[in-house]
């Protein structure tokens, strides 16, 4: 389990079930706003920025496990990541969870480049301004 949280002028703190919780410094040009739950913020970041998360446990083939995000559609057409977690010296081995023609993708890449791919259908595509919460 990860969370993020954050209070209006204070740095993030990040948990994880199998760390202590540490702060953590958001990079220039990410700042917080409102979010879709009372009292909570979100992270609103600008074209081309990302964040990663220190301390992040990888998955274990032999273990289940969900990923779930709070994301408010962008303008536009454009493709984009919400998170993910692959090691490019593995031939991108991990998992990815995109944005596509507004379209939700899950994608999990194992040894050798196999995997599975989930995706929403493309008759009911992600209306833009507006928040969603996908679980995979």
């Amino acid at each position: 389990m990860f969370s993020l949280g954050f209070e209006d002028g204070k740095q993030p703190r990040i948990a994880s079930r199998a760390r202590a919780v540490a702060d953590w410094k958001l990079p220039a040009g990410i700042k917080t706003a409102d979010s879709p739950l009372a009292g909570r913020k979100a992270l609103e970041f600008g074209a081309k920025q990302s964040i990663e998360a220190p301390g992040i446990d990888w998955i274990e083939a032999d273990r289940p496990f969900s990923i779930s995000a709070w994301f408010r559609m962008p303008t536009g057409e454009d493709n984009f990541v919400v998170l993910s977690q692959v090691d490019p010296r593995s031939k991108g081995r991990g998992w990815l969870f995109e944005i596509t023609g507004r379209i939700p993708m899950f994608r999990l890449t194992g040894l050798a480049g196999r995997g599975l791919v989930a995706r929403g259908s493309n008759v009911e595509r992600l209306k833009p301004g507006k928040w969603y919460h996908i679980a995979f």
